[in-house]
């Protein structure tokens, strides 16, 4: 598998870090906008009219209203009744009588029956809500005078908005999807001067828990130096490793904890006290110096110093990962070594952890999977910088770059 990354990676098929991390970038930021436009008055209106507008019910009256016409209806007869009423001669007598000085309402001559009967349709066709009806049956056009002809214009114009536009855009990605499976429990993004020691450690986690303070394994040269070799700077963290004399704790398997004095020093954090996850994708966008005498490492453990985990560790021109167990049992697994990464570049080294199955990829494609079969409890992360050979002051300091952590689990339906 690591000759088919290679390959691949050499011939740019394997996507690069800071584009991924580009398009994550996109995706966070259609979300955000996202929140704030579903907080919107102007969109809760627009939902709302969307449903009132495309229901059934509204649709089938807006054909209702299409479908009528003036010829057929009720005031059409009743206009017609009236106009023929009109040309009546006892109707037409009954006018010219009722324009002159002797007109007496009790004469015969306004009691007939057409003459009873046009007064009656008189009334109704000269009443403003019967003309008002009328024009609006005449009227092809006559949905626009509606109401409901207000709401669809209403409906066209949010449409128009920039924020209902930006929220149709957004609506069209089916990436954001994403976020209806997963959460983000971890975003660690080191955009302030400090470290967030909440969150972080700078020790040993075991070794601190163990001994009450960080101490060296016999093959390192380095001395941990708590806060004076972490660096924020660009919202990027470094874990230095430089030529400094510093006195320090290191484990002999036949002496134990002795007293040493160093002449490096590097850095360590966890997460122990700050954060756990059990099942998810824990990932870091990191730049390290890939050689034989340096190691930058990003690991995870748990309720035991071991089994642990290493999403990587870096050798000489190559990166290894897989599941350490504990080496008194004879358990140590061989890790499966990466070559041909280009470590000028910052790479996105990820695990998934998925029941027992663990998957790494870097740059998002795979290049190993395993089981663990041991249940480590909550794990936690380790991040470490350490020195196996001498260096001279040329070759340091070096610098682990991270420029940001996170940790994602899937959401429980």
């Amino acid at each position: 598998m690591s000759l088919s990354f290679r390959l691949r990676y050499a011939l740019g098929l394997i996507p690069n870090a800071h584009k991924l991390d580009s398009a994550w970038s996109d995706l966070l930021k259609m979300r955000e906008d996202l929140h704030q436009i579903e907080a919107s008055k102007e969109l809760a209106r627009y939902l709302a009219l969307k449903v009132e507008v495309n229901s059934d019910e509204f649709q089938s009256n807006k054909r209702k209203v299409k479908a009528l016409k003036f010829k057929g209806s009720a005031s059409h007869h009743s206009t017609r009744e009236f106009t023929k009423l009109d040309s009546r001669k006892s109707v037409k007598a009954y006018l010219k009588y009722k324009q002159t000085s002797d007109f007496d309402p009790a004469n015969p001559l306004a009691s007939g029956a057409d003459v009873t009967r046009y007064l009656e349709l008189e009334k109704v066709v000269q009443a403003p809500e019967f003309i008002q009806e009328v024009e609006f049956l005449k009227n092809k056009n006559r949905f626009s005078t509606t109401p409901e002809s207000l709401l669809e214009t209403e409906l066209v114009q949010l449409e128009q908005h920039v924020l209902i536009q930006r929220y149709i855009n957004i609506q069209k990605h089916p990436q954001l999807s994403f976020f209806d499976e997963w959460e983000i429990i971890l975003n660690e993004n080191f955009t302030e001067a400090k470290l967030a020691v909440s969150l972080w450690e700078p020790e040993n986690y075991w070794g601190s828990r163990i001994a009450g303070f960080s101490f060296s394994q016999s093959t390192e040269l380095q001395a941990f130096n708590g806060l004076g070799n972490i660096q924020i700077k660009n919202n990027i963290l470094s874990i230095v490793t430089k030529v400094e004399k510093a006195k320090g704790k290191i484990w002999d398997a036949s002496l134990g904890l002795i007293t040493k004095e160093f002449g490096y020093t590097s850095g360590i954090l966890n997460t122990g006290n700050g954060f756990k996850f059990k099942e998810g994708v824990v990932e870091a966008k990191v730049r390290f110096r890939a050689d034989a005498a340096l190691t930058s490492a990003f690991s995870l453990t748990g309720n035991k110093p071991f089994p642990q985990i290493d999403i990587f560790r870096s050798g000489s021109n190559r990166v290894g990962l897989g599941v350490i167990d504990h080496p008194k049992n004879g358990g140590v697994k061989k890790l499966v070594q990466i070559k041909g990464l280009n470590f000028n570049e910052f790479h996105i080294f990820s695990l998934e952890i998925l029941g027992d199955l663990l998957v790494w990829k870097i740059n998002n494609h795979e290049v190993h999977r395993d089981l663990i079969s041991h249940d480590s409890g909550d794990l936690f992360l380790n991040f470490i910088g350490s020195l196996h050979k001498p260096l001279n002051s040329n070759d340091l300091p070096h610098h682990f770059e991270i420029e940001w952590v996170r940790c994602l689990r899937k959401r429980n339906d």
